[in-house]
């Protein structure tokens, strides 16, 4: 294993072009603009880490591209991308195409930071890769904080994305594993059309399918931003037969005032418990799990005013689902008779588990924490191994000197 220090642009790109995997590239503090990664694919085995000398005076850049590219992990940088004039809203700060093996895990990825979303472009957009992960990341101010595009074997842990249009929209994806992630005060613009939802997998352009997806122990706050749901997924080529597959939504906490809190529609095979959804303190309409033209599904343990269904689905199973206090329909069981008293938006996980000697804690629905949201503990290569067994594809990192 070989560690470079560099402090300029030129000398990282010489430095990457020469690296072997398990090599790493330490960059001085201070601002690379573009770094373009295209076709480096280093030898030997393992990844070639790029980072910086000191996490907290990280390295910056204006934007980063990997193209048709392997093995690599971007750690511990910063990426800051201002939209120039009349750059479409949809330029990405990271752009990862036809690649694989792509690893990012601490970095932080922002937008214009003038207080509004309104202006800026997407953070990663993935197209065309497999076995890539983003974990322990932190997302600011964007349109949308991340894209995925025709993408398998991905893990997405432990990010915090707030300020943002949307979270993550994913189309045609295999083998997803979203989970520890937490969204709030996001800033959805209703006047330019947005439909916006934290999480969101649809056929999108291409018409393709998604399967094996799985969110778990995710937190979903409204907090302070516009109305926003939780996880919506749905088919837009349904009328052509085609319908996403093995969807797993399980120990995730929403809060916010949505109708699509949870909604699945259009699939086969869905597990959908241990959620809780509760309605925010702003104005707006109950926030439900929805269950619509879904074929073969086990909705259990769920906590939330509302559960609606659809008179396409088929072998749907409910069991032990509690519904909560209902404003418009003046049903359910009081929040309080659940939780204890807590801040709304709280981030405080103990608060957001129902209390345990209620009856409903006692029957063991909803939503309990089970280690952080929105960031891992440790370092790198402590985050990464909970998913070495799950994708194979997490290979160990150099730790930063």
């Amino acid at each position: 294993m070989t560690t470079t220090i560099v402090s300029s642009a030129a000398q990282l790109l010489v430095a990457a072009r020469l690296a072997r995997g398990g090599d790493q590239i330490l960059l001085a503090p201070g601002s690379y603009g573009t770094l373009t990664l295209s076709n480096v694919h280093p030898l030997g085995g393992g990844s070639l880490v790029i980072g910086s000398v000191d996490p907290g005076r990280a390295a910056i850049f204006d934007s980063v591209k990997i193209v048709n590219s392997d093995h690599i992990t971007l750690q511990s940088v910063g990426v800051q991308h201002i939209l120039a004039a009349n750059e479409p809203l949809y330029s990405q700060a990271i752009a990862v195409t036809k690649s694989s093996w792509i690893a990012f895990a601490g970095i932080s990825v922002s937008g214009s930071l003038n207080g509004s979303s309104f202006d800026d472009g997407n953070g990663i957009g993935f197209s065309v890769v497999d076995h890539v992960s983003v974990v322990n990341s932190t997302f600011r101010q964007l349109r949308v904080g991340m894209t995925f595009t025709t993408a398998s074997d991905v893990v997405v842990a432990g990010n915090t994305i707030t300020e943002a249009r949307e979270g993550i929209d994913m189309q045609n994806v295999h083998g997803v594993l979203l989970e520890r992630n937490y969204l709030t005060n996001m800033q959805p613009n209703y006047a330019a059309g947005d439909h916006p939802d934290n999480f969101q997998i649809s056929t999108g352009y291409n018409g393709a399918a998604s399967s094996d997806v799985t969110f778990r122990d995710n937190v979903m706050i409204q907090g302070n931003s516009g109305f926003i749901g939780g996880i919506f997924i749905r088919s837009e080529a349904v009328a052509a037969g085609v319908r996403h597959s093995n969807i797993t939504i399980s120990n995730n906490y929403y809060e916010g005032t949505y109708r699509n809190a949870i909604t699945v529609a259009n699939t086969d095979g869905v597990v959908a418990t241990n959620n809780t959804v509760l309605s925010g303190p702003k104005d707006g309409l109950a926030a439900s799990i929805n269950i619509l033209d879904v074929h073969g599904a086990m909705v259990a343990n769920n906590i939330s005013p509302l559960l609606l269904g659809s008179a396409a689905n088929a072998g749907v199973t409910y069991a032990g689902n509690v519904a909560v206090w209902d404003a418009k329909t003046k049903t359910g069981i009081d929040v309080a008779a659940i939780f204890d008293v807590r801040d709304a938006g709280s981030s405080d996980l103990g608060q957001l588990s129902p209390i345990a000697a209620s009856a409903t804690g006692l029957s063991g629905a909803g939503f309990h924490a089970n280690g952080p949201a929105g960031y891992l503990a440790g370092p790198v290569d402590a985050m990464l191994a909970p998913y070495q067994s799950l994708f194979g594809h997490l290979v160990t990192l150099a730790p930063i000197a």
